[in-house]
């Protein structure tokens, strides 16, 4: 992560759930990163885009993402209609819970 003025900012702040999930590790990780950016002043910690119950955990509060895609050329108006249709399917097959196990069981080489 990195930090600027009081705020530190999260990069990569994940760990494989298949291998680690029945131990602490990620929990203890950002709990040590939190209690040392929090004794160099910073009193903003932003976890990074996406969902996970640990960010639940640490931090009840969530600012709305939103995505503007705007064509600046006739030839970007209908790129920009297929990056919004595109994005629109992603979002709706994350938040569906049959469609991310199919998507996932896709990705899993040999099943």
């Amino acid at each position: 992560g990195i930090v600027q003025g009081n705020r530190f900012s999260g990069m990569v702040n994940s760990h494989d759930m298949e291998r680690f999930g029945k131990y602490p590790i990620g929990d203890i990780m950002l709990r040590r990163m939190i209690e040392d950016v929090s004794r160099r002043g910073v009193t903003c910690f932003d976890l990074g885009v996406g969902e996970s119950d640990y960010k639940n955990h640490w931090c009840p509060d969530t600012d709305r993402l939103f995505e503007t895609i705007l064509p600046l050329t006739a030839l970007g108006y209908p790129i920009s209609l297929s990056l919004r249709g595109f994005h629109a399917t992603k979002r709706r097959i994350k938040h569906d819970e049959t469609l991310m196990g199919l998507v996932k069981k896709l990705r899993t080489p040999g099943k």
